[in-house]
């Protein structure tokens, strides 16, 4: 499977996972990926998602090299059930990636102030 990444001269930047719902059994699979991605221990808090029940929601701000948006999204992708978006904000814009099983993966970029271009 290809990585989405980006070069290696990358700046520092911030970001925010959500992840919308998954299945309870994926939860600790998840938290180790991105832990793997970001290079450092991370507690994800789970809670339950009243909208699809059985499922879990949770949120994550993050800062790393640019590009690492691209690395969580890839390193999720491929795990069914699970609905995410992941956006990364630097001084010229950003990415957003959002994820559904049924439609796959879609990356847009965003302008400084989170508008999809």
């Amino acid at each position: 499977m290809e990585r989405l990444t980006t070069p290696s001269n990358r700046q520092q930047v911030r970001g925010f996972l959500t992840i919308h719902s998954t299945p309870s059994a994926l939860r600790h699979h998840i938290d180790w990926a991105i832990q793997t991605v970001l290079g450092n221990w991370t507690k994800l808090s789970w809670n339950l998602q009243p909208l699809l029940p059985g499922t879990y929601r949770t949120q994550l701000e993050f800062r790393g090299a640019q590009g690492v948006a691209s690395e969580i999204a890839s390193s999720l992708r491929s795990w069914h059930y699970l609905n995410f978006e992941v956006i990364e904000n630097h001084e010229n814009g950003g990415e957003l990636f959002r994820f559904t099983p049924e439609l796959g993966i879609h990356r847009a970029v965003t302008d400084l102030s989170g508008s999809v271009l």
